[in-house]
């Protein structure tokens, strides 16, 4: 068992009881702009925000706040091509069994919906509201989406498991009792 954090533009990767890890720089482009982070920067918040990882294929997802999606495949232990989102990028989930990868923007009220190996668009489903965190069951192709103080939102995404194509889907928000 291991632990996958993200913040400080490092992947560290630790034993399940916190004794022993490593921490691994993010391979960033030259056209990103880093910083020391200080207490003292009030205001300036993390570049990166949640980390998952698949099982499945032992890789983990590192999303920025940029819209990059940092892959590092734990098996072979090397950075693997990033994918890419639009700016805004707040969590991701992985979805290895349909070949799915979602991202939730933040500001923009949607999740991107790409292909897990490419990055390739494959639609949109729009909740218009600010994402906070996606959970998935992969085998009945549907999703939960929480918000920040909007509620929490129920999605179907077996039509993108079926057409592969560019489409865009509703949000349903769950009944709360």
């Amino acid at each position: 068992r291991v632990a996958f954090l993200a913040g400080d533009l490092k992947l560290h990767i630790w034993n399940s009881r916190l004794t022993a890890g490593e921490a691994i720089p993010f391979p960033l482009r030259k056209c990103i702009v880093t910083f020391d982070y200080h207490p003292e920067h009030i205001g300036l918040q993390y570049v990166t925000h949640w980390t998952d990882y698949a099982d499945d294929t032992n890789i983990v997802y590192v999303g920025t706040v940029w819209g990059e999606i940092l892959r590092y495949d734990v098996r072979r232990r090397r950075w693997l091509p990033s994918l890419r989102t639009h700016i805004g990028l707040r969590s991701l989930t992985p979805d290895p069994r349909n070949g799915l990868l979602f991202a939730a923007n933040y500001f923009q009220g949607y999740l991107h919906v790409m292909e897990l190996e490419s990055g390739r668009h494959v639609g949109y489903i729009l909740a218009n509201v600010r994402s906070r965190f996606i959970d998935l069951d992969s085998a009945r192709m549907r999703g939960v989406l929480s918000t920040h103080g909007q509620g929490v939102y129920q999605f179907s995404y077996r039509d993108f498991v079926r057409r592969r194509a560019g489409a865009t889907l509703a949000a349903l928000p769950d009944q709360v009792r």
